[in-house]
């Protein structure tokens, strides 16, 4: 997965219907990818994988 954006990746899979979302997160990556796409702000797929999300809904420390 070096390099790319699990954004758009998880974006696409609620467009083509392969992951089921409830209205609310569809509209939150719509809005996510179109400030993507214009430049609003970036991914860095470095960070990203970095630092991990474990299990839950907290980040590790370190």
């Amino acid at each position: 997965m070096s390099g790319e954006n699990a954004i758009l990746q998880y974006y696409q899979a609620i467009m083509d219907g392969s992951v089921v979302v409830g209205e609310w997160i569809r509209k939150l990556y719509t809005v996510i990818v179109d400030g993507l796409e214009k430049k609003r702000w970036f991914y860095d797929h470095r960070k990203a994988r970095r630092h991990p999300v474990d299990g839950g809904n907290r980040i590790p420390e370190g």
